[in-house]
């Protein structure tokens, strides 16, 4: 049994209630942290608003050229970023 700390135990219980926690047991995908990282980590106010922009478009463009590969060496279903 994991032990929490009191101050993490109060982050954890805001993140569950706010509706921010990762669901137990579920890994993150690559596709699926990028989209978190660019839709909550770095967004504005944190950076400015043009690379922001630019920070989306590369993660959507590298995601649709790993996607390719990744379904042409026959896995799918690893890629579902655009269901996210």
């Amino acid at each position: 049994m994991v032990r929490l700390q009191p101050s993490e135990l109060l982050r954890t219980s805001f993140k569950r209630e706010s509706g921010t926690a990762r669901p137990v047991g579920r890994r993150w995908t690559v596709a699926g942290w990028l989209e978190h990282w660019i839709g909550n980590i770095a967004c504005p106010p944190h950076i400015a608003e043009n690379t922001h922009v630019g920070y989306r478009v590369e993660v959507v463009n590298h995601l649709a050229i790993l996607e390719t590969w990744y379904m042409a060496s026959g896995m799918p279903g690893v890629w579902t970023w655009r269901d996210f």
